[in-house]
């Protein structure tokens, strides 16, 4: 009985037996299954098994992997000795010891047919007949006693057909690499001058030269030239379709070149603008060919000269003498200790000198551009620019110092006193002030309602001098204002010449009275002190007057096609204007002019009223009891006749809005979403509204085209409106020095002179809210003529016009100037507007 083991993926042995069979494998075999084939030994004997090899399966194909153990037995494949993992084909013979092995395969059938040295001929399959012969001499039989014989009749031919097999595969490498590099091989030429006496060229592939062509793989490359007399060049080649022609040129050895300077110490040598190293060098190699040679000492001339270098070692020498590059500068000064500090002009790491000088002194200056600069104690500086040449011989004009200023710190009681100094206007106290010492000044210290005072300071030069005066008052300043006109005013029982304006009274109580025919009398208790104070007096109509005034002023308004002027319920005149056409905007060439004010035609159809003075917080607050303006700068804002500031354009709208209902007229606003908005139809609104911008603005100019609201040039010169003036110094930067309109901010409405249209404040006192929604370009261009304009239908700002008494700039005073907001603000107010429906 023959007996093959099989082990499995696991190494548990599976004994399949076939008695002179072969043995019979069908596909398919499962992956990772190896056939470890055993000797063939009598079934039941003892005897150990020894493994020769391994029969494995790998996608499909089998393959036998020798043991590494196994270092007595020859194995032999196909009459040649397995030294490692060879695959099997159909066909094939597998020797060891004295078996032979078949592989056949036939469709799905896989056949090893194992044959012992056998007594008598074993017939074969044909297939493998003819290579068993070739193991087998005799071709009959295989027989015990020529069983040593014929193992050493397979050594010797297999051994040489082993050598054969090794040279034909060496020489078909060889002749596949030569034709591999026959077909990568490129074509470059390299060309040195002067023809170098050895070049190499060192790459991963091999190099064939021929003459100056090479023949190579593409790749890269180090080349390395050597000629006597000359520096070997070495440097690296990329070898491609684009480089196939390399010149090089080799340099020939430096020369060496010595310089003998005069001085000898403190010189750079730069040759073509490179510094030498001249630590321990008595020569230096230098390439041949010519060179700017450039010598720098910081105390003499640049030096410079074109050298022509031998090269090839040869020794040169060149000897130099540098010139002198300064100049003598003499010093002199006038006051003793005085501190001199040179410097170099844009070096200020350059400190050429610094003492402490008495009367004169010499030194040497490198030639250049100097700053001489003279100090001491209690002195103002002194700067001279200086220009040195070399060879100057320079006496400076002597340093004659000034004092530094004194410096006076004034305080007052009251504060915000108005300092005069020498005649001269310093602002308002507390202040500090630099004044030249040991001179007299006058000091003149002034408030309204106190005695002036005059004082005589001498102050010493980098002193402050603290002096705080207190200011004796004397006098108070009260600013009445009384509606109607026809109002009588009296204080202290004493009739007044006018019932509106400054008045100026001593300090402490006093008794102010307001009284005309058909008005509820107004009495008022004032305490005058040192600050100013604004009081208005609005006196109410008597019930039955006051509703047959209105209603007669209504009907007439009706009567005459409302064409006329007439005053709502609240004491406003509501001024009719016409229909017109101006043009609105500014040029561009205006001074102070913004890009928002892009000059256009305006046509206003429709006839309107407008009110011709601003909302008062009185009347607002009919509508708003809660409300309050607020102040600025410790100053009230909130009085009866003052506008109505810090008010939003919603309130703004909302007080319209009460006052139509009021008044029984068609509301021109409704709620939506919260806020609101124009009614759908408001042609159809007869009620209050803020007025439109282009409404707005001409009035403002009152048919009159001006730049200003005023005759003239900024800034302005006679007092016709309330801005920041000189009274607000203190708290606003920009202010109109040389203008005081006796209000340091919000004045009553009405204080100043109204417009050729009848109106008030068109110009300062209050910033005022208009309907429209603010647009930088007006939304039309500069061709068109706008008719009725309204605005545009959305936005996040209101235009807001006028200058306040905030404004002082040339931007902010002009008739055309333009802002906008959507916050409250403590100098935004408004005046309201209706049509004539």
């Amino acid at each position: 009985m023959q007996i093959i083991d099989i082990f499995d993926e696991n190494k548990q042995l599976q004994e399949l037996s076939f008695d002179k069979l072969p043995l019979e494998i069908y596909r398919p075999i499962q992956k990772n299954h190896t056939l470890f084939i055993a000797p063939l030994i009598q079934e039941n004997t003892d005897q150990e098994k020894t493994v020769y090899g391994y029969i494995a399966h790998e996608d499909n194909h089998l393959f036998f992997q020798p043991d590494e153990t196994n270092n007595q037995h020859h194995l032999f494949h196909n009459n040649e000795i397995i030294e490692k993992s060879v695959w099997l084909k159909s066909g094939d013979i597998l020797q060891f010891e004295q078996q032979i092995i078949t592989y056949n395969v036939s469709g799905d059938k896989i056949e090893l047919s194992i044959m012992n040295k056998p007594e008598q001929p074993v017939t074969l399959n044909p297939l493998h007949k003819e290579k068993v012969e070739a193991i087998n001499p005799s071709n009959h039989s295989l027989s015990q006693n020529h069983n040593t014989n014929a193992v050493g009749s397979i050594d010797e031919p297999t051994t040489s057909h082993k050598i054969k097999y090794f040279i034909l595969w060496s020489l078909f490498t060889l002749l596949m690499i030569m034709a591999v590099f026959i077909l990568l091989a490129k074509r470059a030429e390299i060309i040195i001058s002067p023809p170098a006496d050895t070049i190499r060229l060192e790459g991963i592939f091999p190099v064939i030269q021929v003459d100056n062509q090479y023949i190579l793989i593409a790749g890269q490359y180090v080349l390395k030239a050597d000629k006597q007399g000359y520096r070997t060049l070495e440097t690296n080649l990329e070898i491609n379709d684009n480089n196939k022609q390399f010149l090089f040129s080799l340099k020939e050895n430096p020369g060496l070149v010595q310089f003998k300077i005069t001085p000898e110490d403190h010189n750079e040598i730069f040759i073509d603008d490179i510094l030498l190293d001249q630590k321990d060098q008595d020569s230096y190699e230098i390439d041949k060919g010519e060179h700017r040679l450039s010598i720098i000492n910081p105390r003499y001339k640049k030096y410079q000269q074109t050298i022509k270098i031998e090269g090839k070692n040869k020794q040169q020498n060149y000897t130099i003498n540098l010139q002198p590059n300064w100049g003598l500068v003499t010093l002199n000064v006038l006051q003793e200790d005085t501190q001199i500090n040179i410097t170099k002009n844009n070096d200020s790491h350059d400190q050429a000198y610094h003492k402490l000088l008495n009367r004169m002194d010499s030194i040497e200056l490198i030639a250049g551009e100097y700053h001489i600069d003279a100090s001491k104690e209690k002195y103002k500086s002194s700067r001279q620019t200086l220009i040195v040449n070399a060879g100057d011989q320079i006496i400076i004009k002597p340093f004659d110092l000034e004092f530094k200023e004194g410096i006076l710190k004034l305080t007052s009681q009251p504060k915000q006193s108005i300092i005069r100094i020498d005649g001269q206007y310093f602002g308002k106290t507390p202040q500090s002030i630099k004044l030249t010492p040991y001179k007299k000044h006058y000091i003149e210290l002034s408030l309204s309602g106190h005695k002036t005072i005059k004082k005589t300071m001498s102050l010493e030069p980098d002193i402050l001098l603290e002096s705080h005066l207190l200011l004796t008052s004397n006098s108070g300043i009260v600013f009445i204002s009384s509606t109607p006109k026809q109002a009588q005013l009296s204080i202290d029982g004493v009739k007044q010449k006018n019932n509106s304006g400054k008045f100026t009274l001593k300090t402490g109580k006093h008794h102010v009275k307001v009284h005309a025919k058909g008005y509820k009398t107004q009495q008022k208790t004032l305490n005058i002190d040192n600050q100013s104070k604004n009081i208005s007096f609005v006196l109410q109509k008597n019930r039955l007057q006051q509703k047959t005034n209105h209603n007669t002023s209504r009907k007439q308004a009706i009567k005459n096609n409302r064409t006329s002027n007439y005053t709502n319920t609240l004491g406003q005149q509501m001024i009719y204007i016409r229909p017109t056409t101006f043009m609105m905007g500014s040029k561009r060439s205006e001074s102070g002019r913004n890009s928002n004010e892009q000059q256009h035609k305006v046509n206003i159809t429709q006839a309107y009223f407008l009110s011709s003075k601003e909302v008062t917080n009185q009347q607002f607050k009919q509508f708003k009891r809660s409300h309050h303006s607020g102040s600025s700068a410790g100053l009230s804002l909130d009085s009866a006749q003052q506008p109505v500031v810090n008010v939003s354009w919603q309130e703004a709208v909302q007080f319209a809005n009460w006052l139509s209902k009021k008044e029984s007229l068609t509301p021109y606003y409704q709620k939506s979403n919260g806020q609101f908005i124009a009614i759908t139809n408001s042609s159809k609104s007869n009620g209050y509204r803020l007025p439109f911008e282009a409404e707005w603005a001409w009035v403002a100019r009152a048919n009159k085209h001006r730049k200003y609201p005023w005759h003239g040039r900024y800034p302005p010169v006679q007092v016709h409106a309330n801005y920041a003036d000189i009274s607000a110094v203190s708290y606003i930067t920009n202010t109109l020095l040389a203008y005081n309109d006796h209000f340091s901010v919000s004045a009553p409405v009405g204080s100043y002179a109204k417009n050729a249209l009848g109106f008030y404040d068109m110009a300062g006192n209050v910033s005022e809210w208009c309907h429209d929604y603010y647009s930088p370009t007006f939304g039309i261009s500069g061709t068109q003529t706008s008719i009725d304009p309204m605005g545009p239908k959305r936005g996040n700002h209101h235009i807001v016009r006028d200058a306040s008494w905030r404004d002082a700039s040339i931007t902010a005073l002009r008739l055309s100037y333009r802002s906008y907001s959507k916050k409250k603000s403590h100098d935004i107010g408004f005046r309201l507007a209706r049509g004539t429906q």
